[in-house]
């Protein structure tokens, strides 16, 4: 398909012509630019389009509200002061974003050319269907270049260094001398653009197939610990055996591994000992707030899922006094979480995914021993974050030594990683969990007084019943009246 007819079909998208449609209705000019126009070049097609970029000539918000209206989507005002504003839209299924901002300069050359790179200052004009390349991008794109718009253009946005590593890696773009040279000046200007387009450029870049190797870019080029200062600590400081690696290097290598498993549960070829392929490609995609998924917050908390040993080494006097790690680099997780104004739910997960994150491989010791009381009990404490801790023990696993691992080295974490995933949907996960077979209610009328005591009695019927010690409701209330005031359930009968 040649470039005319690409950007025909994209002028010919339902949603496309709802905003031609408006803008004819309301006097405006409007040019279609960015990601859609670059991606449709490269032979993406239309309807997989998520995100659409629209430059108008007056009154950019007030049509973003009039095809929220027009499309029963959601309205938002970016910024008033630069006239942008954003319109989510189910209308033709999946969520798309449609994104509105007042033409900057007189023309639309003056508009392009104001743009980060030139593969993203490509527009196509609604009204009439011309298309503009004032800085060449469509031949960048045959050359597999990303260069800058202009020499200032990282000066005047730092958050597009960021964008230039993200796009260099999903694209399999090349960056030009000029471009690698302006990146590292943005570190100490990355502070200056909003939280909110920090923290997105970053999940865009842990959303990637092979984020580790942009995230190490990124590092490289001191632009990741201007966004995460936790990562700076971590980088020159050294592990007892039977670790290769000092903190980030390991880290490097977990989040390596950990994007081989996810390539391979993504492309349906699963490693042997890896079941329930597509329930953890529906669980690596689920949706959060603002289209993050799991998969990227999953690899957020594996970045920093030791975070805390060089503080706690330092505050301890000792090069390896690394003891109760987890809970430190948690609560350090989910300060940097909450700093970058991730969901109130994401910042929960994060934080319950480091402070159990070394739980698994320590059960996978005595994998072949395990019970499904213990199971439960770190199903208990986790809930839904189970598959990935799961994978990240493997993960864990191998950056322990690298290249140097064998598979005999976390046969026992891939075993119980593989019973964890296959207890889990098979037993713990949402629909499959039955419901409690008694309630508060219930233990009311056996005399039991409201209280911490109710709750504690009411888990261990659950954790009797989910570890197949009780089945029916009969049981469960026999053997809360035999165990009223006790601790701890009977053995299950279970594994």
């Amino acid at each position: 398909m040649n470039h005319e007819e690409a950007l025909h079909r994209l002028l010919s998208h339902p949603l496309v012509q709802a905003v031609r449609q408006a803008a004819q209705q309301r006097g405006q000019a409007v040019m279609l630019v960015g990601g859609a126009v670059r991606d449709v070049l490269l032979g993406r097609p239309p309807d997989t389009l998520s995100d659409f970029d629209f430059a108008t000539d007056a009154d950019a918000v007030g049509l973003a509200r009039h095809l929220a209206e027009a499309l029963h989507g959601d309205f938002y005002l970016l910024d008033s002061a630069r006239g942008t504003a954003r319109v989510l839209t189910r209308s033709q299924g999946p969520l798309v974003t449609l994104d509105f901002a007042l033409r900057r300069g007189p023309t639309w050359t003056d508009d392009l050319r104001a743009r980060d790179f030139p593969i993203n200052a490509i527009g196509i004009a609604l009204d009439t269907a011309q298309w503009l390349d004032p800085l060449g991008g469509v031949s960048d794109l045959a050359e597999r270049v990303l260069r800058l718009a202009a020499p200032s253009a990282i000066y005047d946005d730092p958050v597009r260094a960021l964008r230039a590593v993200r796009l260099a890696h999903q694209l399999e773009l090349h960056m030009d001398p000029a471009l690698l040279q302006a990146l590292p000046q943005a570190r100490d200007q990355l502070h200056l653009s909003s939280t909110e387009r920090q923290r997105d450029e970053l999940f865009a870049i842990l959303d990637l197939p092979r984020a580790s190797a942009a995230l190490r870019e990124a590092d490289a080029l001191g632009l990741l610990a201007a966004v995460l200062p936790e990562v700076e600590p971590m980088r020159a400081h050294p592990q007892p055996e039977p670790h290769r690696f000092n903190v980030l290097e390991h880290t490097w290598h977990v989040l390596a591994h950990l994007d081989t498993l996810i390539q391979a549960i993504e492309r349906e070829s699963p490693p042997d000992w890896l079941d329930h392929g597509s329930a953890l490609r529906a669980m690596l995609h689920s949706p959060l707030p603002d289209r993050r998924t799991q998969r990227a917050l999953m690899r957020f908390a594996a970045l920093l899922h030791d975070c805390a040993k060089p503080i706690l080494a330092a505050e301890r006097g000792q090069a390896f006094a690394f003891a109760n790690h987890e809970q430190r680099s948690a609560q350090l997780t989910a300060r940097r979480a909450r700093a970058l104004r991730l969901s109130r739910a994401e910042v929960a997960w994060a934080q319950t995914f480091v402070a159990h994150h070394a739980r698994p491989n320590r059960l996978a010791q005595h994998a072949a021993t395990v019970t499904l009381r213990e199971l439960y009990r770190l199903f208990r404490d986790v809930g839904d974050v189970l598959p990935a801790l799961a994978l990240f023990a493997v993960a864990d696993c191998w950056g322990k030594r690298g290249s140097q691992t064998t598979q005999s080295d976390c046969a026992r974490s891939q075993a119980l990683a593989s019973r964890l995933i296959q207890t889990y949907y098979t037993r713990f996960a949402p629909d499959v969990l039955p419901p409690p077979l008694i309630d508060g209610h219930d233990l009311l009328q056996m005399g039991m007084a409201p209280g911490p005591a109710l709750g504690a009695l009411l888990e261990q019927v659950r954790e009797a019943q989910l570890c197949d010690a009780i089945h029916t409701r009969a049981e469960a209330l026999e053997w809360a009246r035999t165990h009223l005031g006790r601790s701890s359930p009977p053995e299950s009968s279970g594994e």
